[in-house]
C-alpha cells in the first residue's frame, strides 16, 4: 500500500481496489481516530447488482449504518441533493455522487454515469469539494453542476458521534450472519411478480 496526502495535510493509505462507499467510509473513521478493526472484520459479504452487471465483497451503505449506530454509536443524517447547503461548512461527509465528475472513472468502467461515493465537504453556499480518497481526486462542484445529473441519486450522509465508546460484542462477518432463507424467498418471490407482469404485457 502507499502513502498520500489529503487535502488539509492528513496521510492516509491506499486502500485498494475495494468498494467505493467502504473506502470513503473508512477515511471519515479514520478521520475522527476510530479503529477501524471492527469494521473490516464485519465487511465481509458476495452481493450482486443486476441493473450494473457488478459483484461487490463489500456490505451495502444502509447495512454499514446500521452497525456504526450499534457498535461505534454513530447516526447518520441523510441530505438529499435540494438540503446540501443544510450541512455544516467545512465539516466532512460522505456524497453518494455520480461519477460523470470523476474523469478516471470513465476510463475505468467505460461508462459516465453510475453512483460514485466520494469524500465531502461543504466549502461556500453552493459550492463542494469532493474527493476520492481511491484516486486521490479532487472536484470543485457547484450544486447545479449535480442537479445536471439528478436522474441518478445524489445524497449526502453526515455521520456524528454521540458517545466515544463502542459495543464490545463480537464482531460477526456480515456474511455468516445473512438469513439466506429469507433472501431466498424474497428473491424467489420477486421473480415471480416479475414473470407475472412480463407474462401479462406478452399475452394480454
Amino acid at each position: 500500500m502507499s502513502k498520500h496526502v489529503d487535502l488539509t495535510g492528513n496521510y492516509f493509505e491506499h486502500l485498494g481496489p475495494y468498494d467505493c462507499f467502504f473506502n470513503a467510509l473508512v477515511y471519515w473513521i479514520e478521520y475522527h481516530n476510530i479503529c477501524t478493526d471492527e469494521l473490516y472484520t464485519f465487511n465481509l459479504d458476495i452481493s450482486y447488482h443486476p441493473p450494473t452487471g457488478i459483484f461487490s465483497g463489500s456490505v451495502e451503505p444502509h447495512i454499514f449504518f446500521i452497525f456504526l449506530q450499534k457498535f461505534f454509536h454513530i447516526e447518520t443524517n441523510v441530505y438529499y441533493l435540494q438540503e446540501l447547503n443544510e450541512i455544516p461548512l467545512n465539516e466532512i461527509f460522505i456524497l453518494e455522487s455520480n461519477s460523470y465528475f470523476f474523469p478516471n472513472e470513465l476510463d475505468y468502467y467505460q461508462k459516465a454515469d453510475h453512483t460514485k461515493y466520494v469524500i465531502s465537504k461543504r466549502i461556500g453556499s453552493n459550492k463542494l469539494l469532493m474527493w476520492d480518497p481511491y484516486d486521490n481526486e479532487t472536484i470543485i462542484s457547484f450544486l447545479s453542476d449535480l442537479y445536471n445529473r439528478d436522474k441518478f441519486k445524489i445524497n449526502g450522509f453526515y455521520l456524528s458521534r454521540t458517545k466515544c465508546e463502542k459495543n464490545t460484542s463480537v464482531i460477526i462477518p456480515y456474511l455468516l450472519n445473512k438469513d439466506y432463507m429469507k433472501e431466498y424467498l424474497d428473491s424467489h418471490n420477486k421473480c415471480n411478480i416479475v414473470n407475472r407482469e412480463v407474462n401479462m404485457f406478452v399475452f394480454p
